[in-house]
């Protein structure tokens, strides 16, 4: 039997079952929806390897960024080229190094913030104040969110205001590099209404010459309350204008060190990337008893972008359109003397990718397309099916199964100019690809409560990822540009853990192994975008959290990530990008009531720099760690807070690129980002009830 076939018959057996046993069914309490997938009355008794991060634990942290927030959970690891408030850095859990973004679903309440692309989330456009929590599912999130969430899936959760709601903040925070930020807020809600607004404005000349950003964004959620159902309306633009410094060189032959000679500096003062995108969602829940739930939303997502690139003379001008429909039933009954919760769902993504490449240089750039070269037409529609079961057997034992069927269907168009200015190797047309795939992505997990404060869990199953415009967007063997035929990449994954927690003790150790076959990466050696042979990832992460006093918390976090070419030319050599040994250790310190100190310190090993697949470049990016600390006041609606970031002055980047090994056979040069140095942060806030 097909799977298709398997997940019809899934389906079937639990709606018969519902209509044969529906003596059995109990009344619930309503559930919560709000942009998740997870039970969440009882989270805490998933068989997922999963961690909530609270509104408290993110105000209290040193943490001025997401990416810098979400690297101190131990597997996952950030990369940033600039520093500057978030702007171009990469989320990766469990070691995929320059694709983690691609391999890490990042959603802000449950709908796909991650491009159809290899373009970075903007995570400095979601305020932190706005976070109510943020869900982290490692490894096994594929069949809740669909594809990309092979490493793992995060949920970013936004506020909604509580009932009877009048409330109004303002934000504003003063920094290095000539920073300013500001956010403001509002919140109201009634008895048929609830409405939440959150504008963000960002200056900053940023750390290094020409990295100047400005940033604007508005979003809203609004909801109606009518009987059992709630409509709502989610509506969200920004505008991102970010100058581009590129990276510095190191060339161990002609003596060339740009990190020690000018660190700042730029050779590109002219580069730059302007981004203009919007969002709109409206959908529905609606209750049908307590126990029943229907959600069915729909939205539009754009995204423009302008990139100039000097170095290769290439304006670029970008259009992405993503439309989505995603209907869903959550349903609890009892079966047999245990408690389901089922959710059943279609997920329907249609992706619109336009681009226009225009060969120029500075001196006649002025943000218009005037003759491209290349005009280039990509259209991929996903749609999947899922099912998903958490049950409770009894108060100790609970397991999960859940499966996903997805489709996706590509129509990949160039049409080309001769007559274009022409640079590089992209002047011929490339041929038009059309191409169908299909993959399923399955979860099966159990946990165990031992007693009242020992649990256990073990969970396995199969991940997808589909290939995305800049994947099929590439150069051929022989330097012509075409559209490469890249097939859908599967995982399988094996996560087992421990976990004790007590009132004052909480600590958990996990392990995990998973094995990629044709995982979608650049191929240095080929200059292409290819499957590659099969990889194995292999690690552990420990945790541990004291609470001491009712004053002092500290929390220790560790992983061990193995990421190596399992098979083929690489054999046994580390995936580029991927640190081995990371760790942090974070201490919070109620001074006294209003005045709280908190500071982390982060480490980071070495990795291997991207382009060096092969391992052969004699050096490595450099281990590194830091401190961060951040003092804060509170009294009433007013509250203060004074950070510093980098507080020892550590010299060091996160991200580091070998040339190729066509062009630099001698391997003897490497380009990479500094991070900054010390700096600091001033931030005052106001609530207006």
């Amino acid at each position: 039997m097909s799977s298709p076939s398997y997940f019809v018959l899934f389906i079937f057996v639990y709606f018969i079952s519902y209509n044969t046993f529906a003596v059995n069914l109990k009344r619930f309490e309503g559930l919560i929806v709000n942009g998740t997938r997870l039970n969440q009355n009882n989270i805490e008794d998933l068989p997922l390897n999963i961690s909530i991060i609270t509104a408290e634990e993110i105000k209290l942290s040193s943490a001025q960024t997401l990416p810098e927030l979400l690297s101190q959970e131990p597997g996952i690891q950030k990369s940033s080229q600039f520093g500057n408030h978030a702007v171009r850095s990469d989320i990766d859990i469990r070691g995929f190094g320059a694709r983690g973004t691609q391999n890490t679903l990042i959603l802000l309440d449950g709908k796909r913030l991650n491009d159809n692309d290899q373009s970075t989330i903007n995570f400095s456009a979601i305020p932190m104040e706005n976070i109510e929590r943020i869900e982290i599912i490692k490894s096994a999130g594929g069949v809740l969110y669909g594809d990309g969430a092979v490493g793992g899936a995060i949920n970013i959760i936004t506020k909604t205001p509580s009932y009877k709601t009048k409330k109004y903040l303002i934000e504003q925070r003063v920094g290095s590099y000539d920073s300013i930020k500001t956010d403001v807020a509002a919140e109201y809600s009634n008895e048929k209404i609830s409405l939440n607004l959150f504008s963000n404005l960002i200056h900053s000349d940023g750390y290094r010459v020409n990295n100047k950003l400005e940033q604007r964004s508005l979003s809203t959620n609004f909801s109606y309350f009518i009987s059992n159902t709630e409509i709502f309306l989610k509506f969200g633009i920004s505008e991102q204008n970010l100058r581009l410094p590129g990276d510095r060189a190191v060339n161990f032959v002609t003596g060339v060190d740009e990190f020690s000679s000018d660190r700042k500096g730029t050779d590109d003062p002219f580069d730059f990337a302007i981004e203009v995108g919007s969002f709109l969602t409206l959908g529905f829940i609606h209750s049908f008893a307590d126990n029943i739930e229907l959600l069915v939303d729909g939205g539009y997502k754009t995204k423009e972008s302008d990139i100039f690139v000097e170095n290769s003379q290439e304006f670029r001008n970008t259009n992405h359109a993503n439309l989505y429909f995603s209907p869903q039933l959550k349903w609890k009954f009892d079966l047999f003397h245990s408690e389901h919760n089922i959710d059943i769902g279609f997920d329907l993504y249609h992706y619109q990718f336009d681009l226009d490449i225009e060969n120029t240089t500075a001196a006649d750039t002025n943000h218009v397309i005037v003759q491209p070269q290349h005009r280039l037409d990509i259209e991929q529609e996903n749609y999947s099916f899922y099912l998903n079961d958490f049950v409770n057997i009894n108060p100790n034992t609970s397991f999960q199964v859940g499966a996903r069927i997805q489709h996706s269907n590509v129509d990949a168009f160039d049409q080309f100019d001769s007559t274009a200015r022409t640079a590089g190797f992209a002047s011929s047309q490339r041929p038009s690809l059309n191409k169908s795939d299909k993959g399923y992505m399955a979860n099966f997990g159990i946990k165990q409560r031992f007693n009242r404060n020992i649990s256990g869990y073990v969970t396995t199953g199969q991940s997808m990822r589909f290939a995305n415009n800049d994947d099929f967007n590439q150069l051929d063997a022989t330097f012509a540009p075409s559209f490469s035929n890249i097939k859908p990449q599967r995982g399988r994954y094996f996560d087992g853990g421990v976990i004790y927690s007590s009132e004052y003790l909480n600590t958990s150790l996990s392990v995990y192994l998973m094995e990629m076959t044709n995982q979608i990466d650049f191929d240095p050696a080929r200059s292409t975008n290819r499957n590659f042979e099969p990889i194995k990832r292999e690690g552990l992460e420990y945790s541990i959290l004291l609470k001491p006093t009712d004053e002092i918390t500290t929390n220790f976090n560790y992983a061990l990530t193995k990421a190596v070419f399992d098979e083929g030319l690489n054999k046994g050599n580390d995936v580029p990008l991927v640190a081995k040994h990371t760790a942090n250790f974070i201490f919070n310190y109620n001074l006294f009531r209003s005045m709280n100190l908190s500071a982390t310190w982060n480490y980071v090993g070495d990795k291997v720099f991207d382009n060096d697949q092969d391992n052969t470049f004699f050096a490595k990016i450099p281990s590194h760690s830091s401190i961060d600390m951040k003092l804060g006041y509170e009294r009433g609606n007013f509250d203060v807070n004074f950070s510093v970031n980098n507080l020892l002055n550590k010299e060091y980047f996160e991200t580091g690129t070998t040339n190729s090994l066509l062009f630099d056979t001698a391997h003897t040069r490497f380009n990479a980002s500094p991070m900054p140095e010390r700096n600091f942060s001033f931030t005052i806030r106001y609530k207006f009830d």
